[in-house]
């Protein structure tokens, strides 16, 4: 089994948003080595600080979604899921072989 990758949905599926609450939504495989990965990312997102001459503004922390539970599998997302979705500014797959087994990361993908 090789480690998790973390892929970016392109820039192109970074939505404009007046005030979005998070600037991530982070779907990811609820498997031991993809949470970790997840877990990993999420920290760096919300520590990263650009060097001192960029924006300021983009120095901000990160605001990152990602759910702590694993959710049962079901016809629809749920809303707080669905909500979150809504409310992010670009989504970020971790990305495993078995990802694609995942019914949770296809629908947050196809939802966003």
């Amino acid at each position: 089994m090789t480690t998790p990758r973390i892929q970016t949905v392109g820039a192109a599926s970074c939505r404009p948003h007046p005030a979005p609450r998070y600037d991530v939504f982070l779907s990811y495989r609820h498997a031991p080595a993809d949470t970790a990965a997840a877990v990993k990312a999420m920290a760096f997102l919300e520590s990263y600080r650009p060097p001192e001459f960029q924006d300021a503004r983009v120095a901000q922390p990160r605001r990152v979604f990602r759910d702590t539970e694993e959710l049962p599998v079901s016809s629809a997302l749920s809303a707080a899921i669905e909500e979150a979705l809504r409310e992010a500014r670009s989504l970020l797959v971790v990305c495993s072989e078995r990802t694609p087994e995942s019914a949770w990361v296809d629908r947050e993908v196809r939802t966003f």
